[in-house]
């Protein structure tokens, strides 16, 4: 059901690629700044959520000898209204990742809980599919 009107579509979609942003720089520390990498993540995830457990859980536990990984495209394929300012977001982005064995591409796709707290909009939950 995609019944999110364009004004709600649009800052989901900010919202979706800049997470989508900080999530790949803290999963391939390419910047090597892997704490700093964490806490803006986690600017954007709504804390006690269970994503912010799971985050929480892999800190530390990343080792990755990547170079450069960058998001070459995001689309939202759908975007659902769940009621009490809660938004589920189907989003399918373009990683390219330079690491020890050269060049790689992957295509992703993920459901993001979304909900607005105070204003801003925070994940709260995250499925990779």
């Amino acid at each position: 059901l995609d019944n999110c009107d364009e004004d709600v579509k649009n800052a989901l979609s900010q919202f979706c690629g800049e997470y989508l942003r900080r999530y790949v720089l803290f999963g391939s520390n390419a910047n090597g700044a892997y704490t700093e990498n964490y806490y803006h993540l986690m600017k954007l995830v709504s804390p006690g959520s269970e994503l912010a457990d799971r985050i929480g859980n892999v800190m530390g536990l990343i080792y990755a000898n990547t170079v450069s990984c960058e998001i070459s495209s995001m689309t939202i394929n759908l975007c659902t209204s769940l009621g009490d300012d809660r938004y589920l977001a189907d989003v399918s982005y373009s990683t390219e990742t330079v690491g020890l064995a050269g060049p790689v591409t992957e295509e992703n796709n993920i459901r993001l809980v979304i909900v607005e707290d105070g204003g801003a909009l925070k994940a709260e939950a995250m499925f990779n599919y």
